[in-house]
């Protein structure tokens, strides 16, 4: 699993297409709040937190809705470091 995201998604997440970028965002979202034990940690949450900064708007929506999803799971909580890191 980690040989895969290290493979794909490190380098896709910053394609020059951003429905490519989008995608990817979904996608990380999807498996954080599917495999929480293995990626609801810093190191993949990190990536959601970028992808609110990006330049197009879609990317910044996909990085959004995936985070809802996690706040919506009652995971407040545990994103307190991350939403203390990326609030401003």
């Amino acid at each position: 699993m980690d040989q895969l995201f290290n493979s794909v998604f490190v380098h896709r997440h910053r394609d020059v297409d951003p429905d490519i970028r989008a995608r990817c965002i979904m996608c990380l979202g999807e498996c954080i709040a599917k495999y929480k034990t293995k990626f609801f940690e810093n190191p993949y949450l990190k990536y959601l937190g970028w992808s609110l900064n990006d330049k197009e708007h879609v990317v910044r929506l996909a990085a959004v809705e995936a985070l809802a999803v996690l706040f919506d799971q009652h995971q407040v909580t545990e994103l307190e470091m991350f939403t203390n890191r990326f609030r401003d």
